[in-house]
């Protein structure tokens, strides 16, 4: 069940990675999806069932992991349903919901500027999908005093515990007179004035996407923010929008290890950091402060554990 909604989540409807699939399924609806027995405990199944496509990609031990796609059953009969959907609480047309993240991705650099104001409302729908969120309310559509530039959205989520995700999508890029594409970055006021509209919007987790970046300012309050209240704020930008295009399911490790960079600082007491997954002057990378976390967690549960448990 939930193998087959990651598909539909992912819009899988070209042949991709079944790990990839599974590792997104066990990150968004927090179930075991093991990869050992992939193959013959779901894949032959929903095979069988006529839902999707299997291949394999080689042969002989040690080979890729198997390649999978919805077929037209699956698309009609769980792909189509999330569409319309879709579709109808966000008041978007149906056939702008069915484009792919890569296309929507690319008419935000469009000349025309409806073009670019729909293409920004269809990324925040596409980010809204990919996190398995429930979408809940327009805040401000790109059409009203944006030009285009800026969605905001409410979602939610249900999954452990209830939260409420307060969503800016904002579009910092254009191209010059030479055909070149210029991008600019959100500044702290814009971060700030997202952090003070939680007390109206009553949201836990404040996420900020851009297709351009951030200044240093801006990635230090939201930093701090985090570090020091009950809010979370996640910032995405263009780097993380182009690891999406090219893998939809990236969104989960983006995240994963932006959520460990904060456990680390908040319960490990790691304080300094270099570039996200990169040791730089000696900070740690993301490896290092996983381990650390590993061994931590290790050194805590072998302390609380009873003698001659496992």
């Amino acid at each position: 069940k939930y193998f087959l909604l990651a598909m539909a989540r992912l819009n899988a409807v070209d042949f991709i990675p079944s790990n990839s699939v599974a590792h997104y399924a066990r990150n968004i609806y927090r179930v075991r999806v093991t990869t050992k027995g992939l193959v013959k405990d779901v894949l032959d199944a929903l095979v069988t069932a006529g839902l999707i496509e299997s291949r394999k990609t080689t042969t002989g031990r040690g080979g890729k992991p198997h390649e999978v796609k919805l077929t037209d059953k699956g698309q009609a009969e769980l792909l189509a349903p999330l569409l319309e959907s879709l579709a109808k609480i966000t008041d978007l047309q149906a056939a702008d919901i069915n484009r792919s993240f890569e296309e929507v991705v690319a008419e935000l650099t469009a000349q025309d500027r409806h073009k670019r104001g729909v293409a920004l409302e269809l990324l925040a729908v596409w980010i809204i999908r990919l996190l398995g969120l429930r979408f809940c309310k327009w805040r401000l559509r790109s059409f009203q005093a944006t030009g285009g530039g800026e969605v905001d959205v409410i979602a939610a989520s249900d999954k452990i515990v209830y939260s409420r995700w307060q969503i800016q999508c904002k579009n910092l890029q254009h191209k010059n007179d030479q055909g070149q594409i210029v991008k600019g970055k959100v500044d702290v006021d814009t971060v700030a004035k997202e952090v003070g509209l939680t007390f109206l919007t009553n949201a836990d987790v404040v996420m900020i996407i851009t297709t351009g970046g951030f200044t240093g300012a801006a990635t230090d309050y939201a930093n701090q923010v985090t570090d020091n209240s009950r809010y979370y704020i996640i910032l995405l930008q263009d780097t993380d929008i182009e690891r999406i295009v090219a893998d939809r399911a990236s969104i989960v490790d983006i995240l994963n290890v932006k959520a460990r960079r904060v456990f680390a600082k908040k319960e490990l007491g790691v304080t300094e950091f270099g570039a996200e997954g990169a040791a730089v002057g000696g900070n740690p990378s993301e490896s290092e402060i996983g381990d650390k976390i590993a061994a931590d967690a290790g050194t805590l549960f072998a302390e609380e554990a009873p003698a001659g448990s496992a």
